[in-house]
């Protein structure tokens, strides 16, 4: 039996019809994250990562200690100690004697020495003499009162315009001790021998002034002249000729030294 076209096109159209259809997922957004749960199974149900904890505040740096204040230290010595020198052979000595402190030998009078225990401060040394509390500071020849230390610069002051001594003056000694420097001949075998001191303007010298002895004393140069302690008395020597020594044999010479005028005196050889 021949079926017509019109009844073949129904049939079909009714088959379409009755098929089921197939479910197609949704395309996903253009933003989704897409997890591949094949490679991974257990990705997807991991849970989204904490957000990290704030670092910790730094702690502040504490501020700097101020080291607390030290006590004062002591004046140096380094430009204290040795001798220092007066007028009519007065003199001022200074040693170390320990931590803080300082010996002093003072001659202070044609008669007489002391050693006292000096105190060392910041910029003097202070000492107990005769009862009472006296400072030594620095100051200049012009500070001690004495004509002839006017020059110096380097001194120590006890009291102003009363009593100060100085360090030697090195030019002098290289200059003018020069021609004081050896032996001078007098009478009878006497003579008198100057040698350069310890330091300074500081003179040593040898008198035979007798027939009997000789002996050494220690002497400064003073200006034009020499001074030094003999037997508890201050002698001056100075130049002069052979007819101030009061020795007929020395009359002739002209380069002389005289101690005392037309009683003692010494002269180069001729």
């Amino acid at each position: 039996m021949r079926l017509s076209t019109f009844g073949l096109m129904v049939g079909a159209a009714s088959l379409a019809a009755c098929s089921p259809t197939t479910d197609r997922p949704a395309a996903a957004p253009a933003d989704a994250v897409q997890v591949d749960t094949a490679a991974s199974p257990q990705a997807a149900l991991q849970p989204p990562a904490a957000a990290a904890a704030p670092a910790p505040a730094l702690a502040q740096s504490a501020a700097p200690q101020t080291p607390a204040s030290q006590p004062a230290t002591p004046t140096s010595l380094s430009g204290w100690t040795g001798q220092w020198f007066g007028p009519e052979g007065l003199s001022l000595a200074i040693q170390p004697d320990g931590p803080g402190r300082v010996r002093i030998n003072l001659k202070d009078s044609l008669d007489s020495s002391a050693q006292y225990v000096g105190n060392v401060n910041r910029d003097s040394i202070s000492f107990e003499r005769r009862g009472v509390t006296e400072t030594l500071r620095r100051g200049t020849g012009s500070e001690t009162g004495f004509s002839f230390l006017r020059s110096r610069t380097d001194c120590l002051i006890v009291r102003t315009n009363q009593e100060g001594y100085c360090r030697p003056a090195a030019a002098q000694t290289n200059t003018a001790l020069t021609s004081w420097v050896g032996r001078w001949q007098g009478p009878e075998g006497l003579f008198l021998d100057v040698q350069p001191g310890a330091s300074g303007d500081q003179v040593r010298l040898t008198v035979k002034d007798n027939l009997d002895s000789q002996e050494r004393y220690t002497g400064r140069l003073d200006g034009s002249t020499i001074r030094f302690e003999r037997r508890g008395k201050t002698e001056t020597i100075r130049k002069g000729s052979g007819a101030e020594t009061g020795f007929s044999s020395l009359r002739s010479r002209q380069d002389c030294v005289i101690v005392v005028a037309g009683q003692e005196g010494y002269c180069r050889p001729a």
